[in-house]
């Protein structure tokens, strides 16, 4: 039974992150976007399928027009949604926002704002600070997800006090290998582990072994992408067996119960899930995280009691005693951007 649905809204984004492929792989139109009445389709069959966590992804999903919308029926019936969000558009569109998002994590790669925006492609540290400032006087549960890539690993400490002074919950996200990127070293990951645990801050134990394994093996797969989550694609196909190395793309039309549950397509796609050439040492995480609990239980098991606890102390800290940190860095202007700043409803 799947337990998550990755849904790609849309493959815009804002910025040119050096790590993603998205923006330098996909033109992104809003055409190609999913239209409620297909939003609403889908997430009905996903509750008959069992899924309970619907991940909010692209592309920047605050550039897709029914975000808000798509959240409020999400929460309406009782889904855990997620949405990753470089923040730039965040304080727009914040107050619709509260309420809607279980976990809203904004994407933070420096703690210094020059080497944050080199990776970014554009300027965008002190928006990023805006977005943090804007979502605490909301009282929004904060968290940020920062990808840890070789050459950031050693700064992952001035991350963690970055996160501390915000108010935030930080996700240490170990870089994956694809489209030709660097992934991050097993012996940097086996560095990681030290962080488990501590006050503050979210590692996948399960993850860093997986890494320092050397990923995925087709023999002994660990990946259970297709039977663990439901990818949806912004052009409402069902991918499979997952986004990144997608063999078959199939037209939703209404039907994704059936389509999940019956299909042969599907079923084969079940049978070699993680046993494909391209999944030998495989460490997508967007996959993994719900496939790890199968080869690493204890490790998945812990993480999962170390995040409920790290929610409840963020909770009761949001309440007693917001945070306020220094006020951001003057504004500057961006001589990069290279799409419109629109967002949900332009």
């Amino acid at each position: 039974m799947p337990t998550t649905c990755n849904y790609y809204v849309t493959l815009r984004c804002n910025q040119r992150c050096t790590f993603c492929n998205i923006p330098h792989t996909n033109d992104g139109s809003p055409s190609r976007e999913p239209t409620m009445d297909q939003v609403r389709s889908n997430l009905q069959d996903l509750k008959r399928l069992g899924v309970f966590v619907i991940d909010v992804t692209g592309g920047e999903p605050l550039l897709y027009r029914h975000l808000v919308e798509m959240l409020t029926l999400a929460k309406k019936m009782r889904f855990m949604t997620t949405v990753t969000t470089n923040g730039m558009l965040y304080p727009k569109f914040a107050e619709q926002l509260v309420g809607k998002v279980d976990a809203l994590l904004f994407s933070i790669d420096s703690t210094d704002a020059d080497e944050h925006d080199r990776i970014r492609a554009m300027k965008s540290f002190h928006l990023s600070l805006e977005a943090l400032a804007t979502a605490r006087k909301l009282r929004q549960p904060l968290y940020i997800s920062h990808v840890v890539t070789n050459e950031s690993f050693a700064h992952v400490d001035e991350m963690i006090r970055f996160a501390k002074d915000q108010g935030a919950i930080l996700y240490l996200n170990p870089c994956f290998s694809f489209f030709g990127n660097e992934g991050l070293d097993p012996e940097k990951a086996k560095g990681l582990y030290k962080y488990f645990g501590k006050p503050g801050v979210i590692v996948d134990r399960a993850q860093l072994a997986l890494i320092s394994s050397g990923g995925n093996k087709k023999d002994d797969p660990v990946c259970r992408a297709v039977t663990s989550t439901v990818v949806i694609s912004p052009e409402n196909k069902l991918l499979l067996p997952c986004y990144h190395f997608k063999d078959d793309a199939i037209p939703i039309e209404n039907k994704l119960f059936d389509l999940y549950s019956f299909s042969p397509v599907v079923r084969q796609a079940k049978e070699m899930e993680g046993r494909h050439s391209f999944c030998e040492g495989c460490t997508v995480y967007c996959y993994m995280r719900s496939s790890l609990l199968w080869k690493y239980p204890v490790e998945s098991v812990l993480l999962a009691g170390h995040y409920v606890r790290e929610r409840v102390r963020q909770r009761i800290r949001s309440i007693v005693a917001p945070a306020t940190p220094a006020p951001p860095p003057p504004r500057a202007a961006s001589t990069r951007r290279q799409l419109p700043l629109v967002g949900p409803g332009e």
